[in-house]
C-alpha cells in the first residue's frame, strides 16, 4: 500500500510540474507578444514623427501615450543633431 501511495504522490507531483512549466512557456509567449507589438507601435511612431506627423495623429494612430511620443520626438531631435 505505501508503494502505491508514493507512486500516487509522484504521478501528482510529475502532473503539477509539467502543469507550471506548461503555464510558464505560454506566460512567457504572451509576454513576448506584448513587447514585439510595443516595440512595432515604437517603431511606427518613430517612423511617422520622421515624417513630419503630428503628434496627436501619432497618438490616435500607435494608441501610445502622449508621454512616449514626445520621448521618441526628443530621441529623434537629439539624434539629428
Amino acid at each position: 500500500m505505501t508503494s502505491n501511495l508514493g507512486k500516487n504522490i509522484e504521478k501528482h507531483f510529475k502532473a503539477a510540474r509539467e502543469d507550471g512549466i506548461n503555464k510558464g512557456i505560454k506566460q512567457g509567449i504572451k509576454q513576448g507578444i506584448k513587447q514585439g507589438i510595443k516595440q512595432e507601435k515604437i517603431e511606427t511612431a518613430k517612423n511617422l514623427l520622421n515624417l513630419g506627423m503630428d503628434i496627436d495623429l501619432v497618438k490616435q494612430a500607435t494608441k501610445l501615450s502622449e508621454k512616449e511620443i514626445y520621448d521618441l520626438k526628443e530621441e529623434i531631435d537629439k539624434d539629428k543633431n
